[in-house]
């Protein structure tokens, strides 16, 4: 295990599933409570649920991980190392939220668990001439879009909220400084 005496206590996994979620719901953005919600699923679903959560092993987690290789996403595709290995980052999160919140003396069954390796994806990079072509087909509207896209290297979320964004939690700054062509993105927490 990772050095710590296994204790029971007395929660199940299923419990602490649900305490774990409720914690993500109010403490992180909303795509990040559903990926975690979906990987908490299939966690449930692959091991015992009713058993209590220092009952698993590094060997029930490699097995959960071996189970999610085999497996397909819902578009048909397999799903890859990189994704399993943010599923197991996502199981290692959750016991440590454990050992932080419900139980100190509680192992970590996957926190020695080694990622899977991961290819690199070639990135198709485009001639400049194909970029005008692809450019000068577009229409005004979309060309500002794609060439923010492409100058900036926004994602599509921080494009699509280019402004200065207050939610309950985050305060997000998209600074745009025209006269020295700088375009700033940060994220700092509101009180």
């Amino acid at each position: 295990m990772d050095g710590k005496t296994q204790v029971k206590t007395g929660l199940t996994i299923r419990e602490a599933v649900a305490d774990f979620l409720e914690f993500v719901k109010t403490k992180r953005r909303p795509n990040t409570y559903k990926r975690y919600r979906a990987i908490l699923e299939h966690f449930r679903e692959s091991i015992r649920a009713d058993s209590d959560v220092s009952a698993l092993t590094p060997a029930d987690i490699d097995a959960f991980r071996d189970y999610r290789l085999g497996k397909k996403n819902p578009f048909g595709e397999a799903i890859t190392p990189r994704n399993v290995n943010y599923e197991m980052a996502t199981i290692r999160a959750f016991y440590y939220w454990l050992q932080r919140f419900r139980c100190a003396e509680l192992s970590n069954p996957a926190a020695k668990v080694k990622p899977l390796a991961v290819t690199r994806t070639l990135v198709d990079v485009y001639e400049e001439e194909e970029l005008e072509r692809f450019f000068n087909a577009c229409a005004p509207e979309e060309r500002a879009i794609f060439k923010a896209f492409y100058y900036t290297g926004l994602r599509d979320q921080e494009l699509a909220h280019f402004s200065v964004l207050m939610t309950a939690r985050t305060l997000v700054f998209h600074v745009a400084d025209v006269e020295r062509q700088n375009l700033s993105v940060a994220r700092s927490g509101v009180p």
